[in-house]
């Protein structure tokens, strides 16, 4: 395992860590199993809510997700759990790191107070809804 300190992570590894062990602690209590963070809720939670479950599938930030996770575990500071549906999901390796004086990393306060993954889902579904509507109203407003 790498020894360097935390902060010789780049932004986004930091961001992509900060997240995994936030989501892996707020499931405190449950299964190994059930604290793993899926890639598509880590990119939730690192502020990537512009796709849906199935749209992130494809999309280019969850290339730079992966890399960030892959780059997590060559340094022993994620693993890989199992795969939920179309996505692996990882949990923080080792000892989990302790919260940031906010001096070493970006801020997280986003990170901390997201909501859960299936509530996002829900706001994302709503909002493609809301736009829909929105495009046949200027539709018709045209006619």
């Amino acid at each position: 395992m790498d020894n360097l300190p935390l902060h010789d992570l780049d932004q986004l590894d930091q961001i992509v860590l900060s997240a995994l062990v936030a989501g892996y602690r707020a499931r405190a209590g449950a299964k190994e199993r059930f604290q793993a963070l899926s890639e598509y809720e880590l990119a939730r939670r690192v502020g990537i809510v512009s796709y849906s479950y199935v749209a992130y599938d494809g999309c280019e930030e969850r290339d730079h997700v992966r890399a960030a996770l892959s780059r997590l575990q060559s340094r022993g500071l994620a693993r890989l759990a199992s795969v939920a549906g179309r996505y692996e999901t990882f949990l923080p390796a080792g000892e989990l790191p302790h919260e940031s004086s906010g001096d070493e990393s970006p801020p997280l306060e986003d990170i901390a107070n997201a909501p859960p993954p299936h509530v996002e889902r829900l706001l994302d579904e709503m909002v493609h809804l809301l736009r829909s509507i929105d495009e046949r109203l200027r539709r018709l407003e045209d006619r």
